[in-house]
């Protein structure tokens, strides 16, 4: 098992987050699943200048048998989002793959390509989730959030502001 720093975490504190403006009754964009990739087009989407609304089934944080590993295209997407994968936040670098089946070990390394980073990285989806959806929710202008049923999280200061 691989040690690593907690994510700073805000959506598991016992209690729901501010809302920092009321929720609206309409959206421009509503994107299903708030894990990394809806996540990153919530992101996108309220970056643009529209309206979003962020729906996802389960309560954070959550834990899923797959998704620790990121590939350098998945690497250069958090670090385009702004998100620091440095080793002091908790983040693991790997080379490449290591694949096992049928009695066979392959080892297959990242290729080298100039527009992306030479490194893959680890990180318990559970941390991933928490990271990708914070970010979110600090640099969303207008994006509204319901996990499990509830509204959790509704645009930020300079939402309300417009």
């Amino acid at each position: 098992m691989t040690e690593h720093a907690p994510p700073e975490n805000r959506l598991n504190n016992g209690h729901d987050a501010v809302l920092r403006r009321p929720p609206a009754d309409e959206a421009d964009v509503i994107v299903v699943g708030a894990g990394p990739s809806g996540s990153a087009t919530a992101f996108y989407l309220a970056q643009s200048g529209l309206d979003v609304l962020l729906l996802e089934k389960s309560t954070f944080p959550r834990e899923k048998v797959c998704g620790d590993g990121l590939t350098p295209r998945a690497v250069k997407a958090l670090v385009g989002m702004g998100i620091s994968v440095s080793e002091q936040d908790g983040w693991v670098r790997n080379k490449g793959l290591r694949v096992i089946g049928a009695g066979k070990r392959m080892e297959l390394p990242w290729p080298e390509l100039a527009s992306y980073p030479g490194y893959g990285l680890v990180r318990t989806r559970h941390d991933l989730d928490e990271i990708s959806l914070n970010d979110v929710l600090d640099d969303a202008l207008s994006l509204s959030l319901f996990t499990g049923n509830r509204l959790i999280w509704a645009g930020s200061a300079e939402a309300a502001a417009r």
